[in-house]
Parts: C-alpha cells; structure tokens; sequence
C-alpha cells in the first residue's frame, strides 16, 4: 500500500513537495538543524526517537517548559525519584549527543538558523509562540491551536500534499519566512492513510469507522522505572488497594447506619391507644366464652 502511494503520486504533488524542500531547507549539503519544543514530554520524546537516527534532520536545540529549563535533557526528565521519565520505545542511549543538551525555555527559543521547529507543546501556548517560531522558520506541530485557519494547511504524507500550496499564501498574508503546519488528530492521521490508496484506486463512498480512545494512561509509565521499580510498584498498588477497600467498606457502613436513622427518624412512631380502648387478656377471654342467646 504504502508502494501504491508512491508510485501513484501526481507530477504536480511531486513537484509541490521538492519546492517545499528547498524553500525549508537551504541546507542541501548537511543535515537540517531542527529544534523539539516540549521535548520533555511524551509527544516530544517520540519527536526525539524519530529524529535521532534521522539521516536528514539534527537535533540542535530542545525547548519545553520554565521547569525544565537551563538542565541536560537527561536531568530534565528525571524524577526526584531517580527514576527517568523516558516514554518512547529503547533506551535513551538511542539519543546519542541530544541527552546532553541543555534543554532552553519555549517561551525564548530562537528559531533563526533552524530548518524547522517541531512543536509538541499543548494548544493554549502554542496559539501564542508557535506563530514566533514560524515568522523566522517552518513550524510543523501536533497542536491544535492553527489547524482551523483558512491559511494553514494540514498536511498529511502521501494523501494530500497538494494543500501545500497554502504555504504560499499564508506567508504573504502574515508576512513570514516560514510557515506553520500542523497535523491532523491521531485517529485522522491513520484512517486516512489507510483510506488515500483505496480511494484513490477503487473509490470509497462511505466508511463506518469506530474509535476507541483511552480514558487513561495508566499503562504508559516511563520505561526505565517498570524494570527498576516493578516489585516495589506491584506491592504500593496492592497496599493501596487494601486500603481503598477498608475505606469503601467503612463508607457503606456509615452511610447504610445513616440511611437507617433517617428512616427510623422520617417514620411517625405509632400512636398509644387510649385506655379505654385497650383490650386486655382477660377481657379477651371473657368474650370468646359469651355466647349468642337461642330463639325460642
């Protein structure tokens, strides 16, 4: 499938994405320097484990939050713990030289002599500095902040590449030398490179389509602590399950203790009959033996 994508790429398309490498790059002889912004994150961490290996880009600059700022990469993302928040797959001795950069403030990252800029950092701060990043260069992010504006495109690779001709528009309407694109939603992403080909060679006129999304990330703990900390962890969790039991336990008692007393005090107590109406054991039995008197 993924052959068929290429092999069926239109010259128009083809030509698109080799102007568009030109006008990002400028650096046809060397790799392209690029930046990850909230590089500390998981998101940003799977940015690093693409980009490490990459014979294309080199990872120059990291950026993320004022917490992690002025440490190495390395002591950014390790807890007090001393357990190492690393969420992508391998270990981190894939990142080579990028663990010992110093990882600098988003809000100050300097985007001039960059190739790119990719933005992993949430939508509210990227509607305010991703727009600084791509006055000077390309922005790609996973933000939603700018996927709504007439003037950026979407891009997703392979399916439609032609929708970079916005690019154009949108530095002459905002007066850039770069751009901002960002991506479509995750489940976007996979069902429509999944969909582009048949589309494309058979014709797809309706699709039922059902996304399961997590509530949660339990799962997704950093992987450096599940193999140093997993006996520790597993006896925490099993405490602490104990413990939610006993309080649930002590909750229904008081509140079934609580539901009874309002009951009892809701109810109206039942009223004494008077003296005169009681009916005593002996009166009782003086009337059973009285019998109705015989016609004569």
């Amino acid at each position: 499938m993924e052959a068929n994508c290429v092999a069926t790429r239109s010259p128009r398309q083809g030509a698109l994405l080799d102007q568009g490498q030109h006008a990002v790059h400028g650096f046809r002889m060397a790799r392209i320097p690029c930046a990850v912004a909230g590089a500390t994150g998981l998101a940003g961490q799977q940015f690093l484990a693409v980009l490490a290996e990459h014979p294309q880009f080199e990872v120059v600059k990291l950026a993320a939050s004022s917490r992690s700022a002025g440490k190495r990469y390395v002591e950014a993302i390790r807890e007090p713990s001393g357990l190492t928040k690393w969420y992508a797959s391998g270990t981190l001795d894939r990142l080579g030289a990028i663990r010992d950069l110093v990882v600098e403030d988003a809000a100050n990252l300097d985007a001039r002599g960059l190739g790119v800029v990719f933005s992993a950092i949430e939508s509210e701060p990227a509607r305010e500095l991703e727009p600084k990043w791509g006055a000077e260069t390309a922005v790609v992010s996973t933000a939603s902040a700018f996927r709504y504006e007439d003037d950026v495109p979407v891009l997703i690779p392979g399916v439609n590449l032609d929708q970079a001709r916005l690019i154009d528009v949108q530095r002459k309407r905002r007066g850039w030398k770069g751009f901002i694109t960002p991506n479509p939603n995750c489940t976007t992403v996979g069902l429509a490179i999944t969909l582009a080909p048949l589309h494309e060679h058979f014709g797809v006129e309706r699709v039922l389509m059902t996304s399961l999304q997590a509530v949660s990330a339990p799962a997704a703990r950093p992987a450096s602590s599940r193999s140093t900390s997993s006996t520790t962890s597993f006896r925490t969790s099993r405490k602490k399950r104990r413990r939610s039991r006993r309080r649930r336990g002590r909750s229904s008692a008081s509140s079934s203790a609580t539901r009874s007393s309002r009951r009892r005090s809701r109810s109206p107590a039942p009223a004494r009959a008077s003296r005169s109406s009681r009916v005593t054991p002996r009166a009782r039995s003086c009337r059973s033996r009285v019998r109705p008197a015989r016609p004569r």
